[in-house]
């Protein structure tokens, strides 16, 4: 049986899809069960920047995440 390790995941603003892997996995804020080890973890948000990052998950308890995305200004 495989051990799944829960991960929270939010967002300033809230409402960015999250991508684990390469998967949708959801919108934020969201706490996702997942294997221990490395995962891929994108967040998406139109007119902000994506952000992405490995995680590790590996200990007890949930390892949260919180990310402030960086919105696109259009230079006029």
């Amino acid at each position: 049986k495989v051990k799944l390790f829960p991960l929270k995941v939010e967002s300033i603003p809230n409402g960015a899809q999250v991508f684990v892997d390469g998967t949708l996995k959801g919108q934020t804020p969201t706490k996702l069960d997942l294997p221990a080890g490395k995962h891929e973890v994108r967040l998406a948000l139109p007119n902000y920047y994506d952000w992405e990052a490995q995680v590790q998950l590996k200990k007890e308890g949930i390892t949260p995440l919180l990310i402030r995305l960086i919105p696109i200004t259009e230079k006029k």
